[in-house]
């Protein structure tokens, strides 16, 4: 598998795209999998996914609080969208699972400030 970046002219936001490396092969990575999937999904780029990336968290946060499971939580568009951001700047934003143990162990063992 290749990752690249690339900035369209024009624009300031990256595009992340994988793809096989391998002449001839057609498959297709699983984000644009997920895009061409039965439902409609709006296409975001990189940069828009990057401007959500603290409310995403916070739905994390939230989502715990409501006492959803794992397997719930792995179902929602934040998690898709921090499993892209995580996927595409890994040096820059952890993975999903990761999140969900630090902001959990948030929860359950409060800091007094």
């Amino acid at each position: 598998l290749v990752w690249k970046s690339t900035v369209w002219p024009g624009s300031v936001d990256a595009v992340c795209c994988i793809t096989c490396a391998s002449p001839g092969d057609r498959r297709r990575n699983s984000l644009l999998m997920q895009m061409e999937g039965p439902m409609t999904q709006a296409k975001l780029t990189i940069g828009e996914l990057e401007a959500g990336y603290p409310l995403y968290c916070k739905a994390l946060r939230r989502l715990l609080q409501q006492g959803k499971t794992a397997k719930d939580i792995e179902r929602t568009v934040c998690w898709g969208h921090l499993e892209t951001l995580n996927r595409c700047l890994p040096t820059r934003y952890k993975s999903p699972s990761y999140l969900l143990a630090l902001i959990r162990r948030d929860i359950e063992n409060p800091k007094d400030d």
